[in-house]
């Protein structure tokens, strides 16, 4: 009686062991889109609360940026790489995440000169035969802090999923002005219109995240 017991607690402890070995090894593929781009990634179940994750995002995009009177026509490049762990606290789809990112996120725009003039530090300067460009990047690398749902390792098979985050880093504004407006405008309202929009981009202190997609596990 007592080796069929050890027998049977034998068997149980090999069977969950195998469970969490199958967990362990429950891989994931993933495609999305969101404020970092279109892109997808890997990821890799350690068990039901715990996976780490690859991930490419990217996107560019030409258009419009409004900043205190001024449009800035231009283009948007964002490229996103990032590592993530992912911690699901209830051994279910609700996750909170950790990461780091190394981006190249940035905006290039010229002043359109279609009004005839651009606004620098509440002032309005003729653009005629002048320029005005505008460069606003975020940070190289940066940490990355979310919550999201979806990734589970314990759910196999197609799934959804979705991310609520910030990549830490504030972004630095440069604007070049042609040699004829730069002797126009003083050296102090260029540095102020550069930190209104770095205060307009900057969203708690860093890069907005929101990203959802479909993944599958197996």
């Amino acid at each position: 009686m007592k080796n069929n017991k050890l027998t049977l607690a034998l068997a149980s402890i090999v069977a969950l062991t195998a469970a969490s070995a199958a967990t362990a090894a429950s891989n994931e593929v993933y495609l999305g889109v969101g404020t970092t781009g279109v892109g997808g990634g890997y990821s890799y179940g350690i068990n039901d609360r715990f996976a780490v994750r690859g991930e490419y995002a990217g996107l560019g995009y030409s258009g419009t940026y409004d900043n205190s009177g001024s449009q800035y026509k231009g283009r948007l490049h964002l490229q996103n790489v990032g590592v993530y762990g992912d911690w699901f606290p209830f051994a279910g789809t609700f996750r909170v995440t950790a990461g780091y990112v190394n981006t190249n996120n940035h905006f290039d725009g010229e002043a359109d000169g279609g009004t005839g003039t651009v606004t620098i530090n509440h002032v309005k300067y003729p653009l005629a035969g002048e320029s005005a460009k505008v460069n606003i990047k975020f940070p190289k690398n940066v940490p990355y802090l979310g919550i999201g749902w979806g990734h589970a390792p314990s759910h196999a098979g197609w799934g959804v999923y979705g991310d609520i985050g910030l990549q830490f880093g504030n972004p630095t504004t440069r604007i070049t002005l042609s040699s004829g407006l730069a002797a126009q405008v003083p050296p102090g309202d260029v540095k102020a219109q550069e930190d209104s929009i770095n205060h307009d981009v900057k969203v708690l202190g860093g890069y907005p995240v929101l990203a959802f997609g479909v993944s599958y596990r197996f």
